[in-house]
């Protein structure tokens, strides 16, 4: 008997992650076929109730999230994301230091979207080494050549066998940021460039995260950015703030050579219209005078 497939706007056989589709079939007559020998082998007629759910809120999801893109050309169509503007501050320093040491690398350097570099390029520098504690995560690094598993407050590096040292989104996580900068100096020759983009204590948005318990926190990233909560570590932000940053370098041998406050994509896209009051506040921070309110820092410390 012919059977229609019920389908969920996806790729043939793969959800919205990519995932295996358990697929439900319903004959044309509305009758309940004999599932052993009207059904595909390999199919199941009983599709997951749970599972069902879990793509319809995915879908809503994806459907909100185009809804805050319309509106975000409209309200803010000239901000630039901060992973975009590290990206590119990243390449610029690559240019003139080849030997690179990314801390805290995980799975990834940066979001996908964020950048795409020539990577045939970039595999051919002298040294590019991720170092992180999560060996899972540095075995999914597709880009990297050379990988470390290892605490990033001691090294297994020698003294300046680096010219630039880099960490997107680690530092916030630190409880003891001055160790770590002073081991980023040990391993970085004179002059050398310790990069970092980080969040911004200073920002009313990241100030209320601070106060957020850290299972509140887990739950609502998991929401709002579809992060297993595996993939999202306590925040401290003790290195997140223009004077600790001075200061901190400042006693490790560094001189602060840039701090710069940056947007992000706006956390609350998922919220679909709602999230147009945190656009507002965005395109209200381009104001130079409220730089400072801006959410990230990408900031450039220089190795005396």
């Amino acid at each position: 008997e012919p059977v229609h497939r019920i389908g969920l706007g996806y790729p043939p056989g793969r959800d919205s992650r990519g995932h295996a589709q358990i697929n439900m079939y319903v004959p044309s007559s509305g009758r309940k076929p004999d599932i052993s020998t009207s059904q595909p082998r390999g199919h199941f007629y009983f599709a997951p109730t749970l599972q069902w759910g879990v793509h319809a809120v995915q879908s809503m999801k994806s459907y909100l999230r185009s809804v805050y893109w319309s509106m975000k050309r409209l309200v803010a169509p000239e901000v630039i994301g901060s992973q975009v503007k590290y990206g590119e501050v990243l390449l610029r320093h690559l240019e003139r230091c080849p030997r690179w040491l990314d801390l805290g690398c995980g799975h990834q350097f940066l979001p996908h979207w964020a950048w795409d570099p020539d990577w045939q390029r970039l595999r051919a520098l002298p040294r590019m080494i991720g170092v992180d504690y999560d060996f899972e995560s540095l075995k999914r690094h597709a880009h990297l050549r050379d990988r470390v598993r290892s605490d990033i407050d001691s090294l297994p590096f020698r003294s300046r066998s680096f010219d630039l040292v880099t960490a997107n989104m680690v530092m916030e996580h630190v409880t003891d940021p001055e160790r770590i900068v002073s081991e980023v100096r040990r391993v970085l020759v004179p002059g050398g460039v310790f990069l970092f983009h980080t969040p911004n204590r200073s920002s009313p948005l990241m100030a209320l995260a601070a106060h957020v318990p850290q299972s509140s926190k887990r739950r609502l990233i998991s929401f709002f950015e579809d992060r297993g909560e595996a993939d999202i570590y306590p925040a401290v932000y003790r290195f997140n703030t223009e004077h600790a940053v001075a200061e901190i370098g400042r006693k490790a041998g560094f001189t602060l050579e840039s701090c710069r406050f940056e947007v992000s994509e706006a956390v609350t896209q998922v919220l679909g219209p709602l999230a147009v009051f945190e656009l507002l506040y965005i395109r209200l921070t381009q104001w130079k005078r409220l730089a400072r309110l801006r959410p990230d820092i990408i900031g450039v410390l220089r190795a005396k």
